[in-house]
């Protein structure tokens, strides 16, 4: 057995700052808000609007979300890539692709009302969005056309219930 804890002083991956991991020194919450918002804007060329929204939704994983948008425009693949889902929001395309591998969602009511919550923000908006993020996920999941026309009745039908 063990005499002491052996994970009170361990951060999770995530939980620190390069500057904190190599120097030791903890900036504050707003120092490092700041600083993954200002690379985002700089080097990642994002909307002020929607690197703070990622940021504050995703904290250091963000860069992840943000990285699955550049991979998918390299490769030339609409799914994923760093643009607004709609012009009226900070919500973009990447963060389904990351929904989809990453936290493994299933239904676009998934995405709509909890990952970008925009079902809640405006449920006309959402309606708008919603055959988008269909075909985003169809093509990531390889779906067929009965299971997408499924899928799409099922949503449609669930947004009605969600205010």
């Amino acid at each position: 057995k063990y005499d002491a804890v052996q994970t009170k002083s361990f951060n999770l991956i995530g939980s620190y700052s390069r500057c904190e991991a190599l120097t030791g020194l903890r900036p504050t919450n707003e120092a490092l808000f700041k600083q993954y918002r200002d690379h985002l804007v700089l080097n990642k060329n994002l909307d002020p609007d929607v690197a703070d929204h990622l940021v504050h939704a995703y904290g250091t994983t963000s860069l992840r979300v943000v990285e699955i948008g550049e991979e998918s425009a390299k490769k030339g693949v609409a799914m994923g890539v760093n643009q607004r889902i709609h012009p009226d929001y900070p919500f973009l395309k990447s963060e389904i692709a990351y929904a989809i591998r990453e936290e493994m969602v299933e239904k676009p009511n998934d995405i709509v009302c909890r990952r970008i919550p925009l079902a809640f923000l405006d449920q006309g908006r959402a309606k708008e969005i919603l055959p988008s993020v269909i075909d985003l996920m169809a093509k990531e999941k390889k779906w067929n056309a009965k299971k997408i026309e499924e899928v799409r009745k099922e949503a449609v039908e669930d947004l009605k219930f969600m205010k």
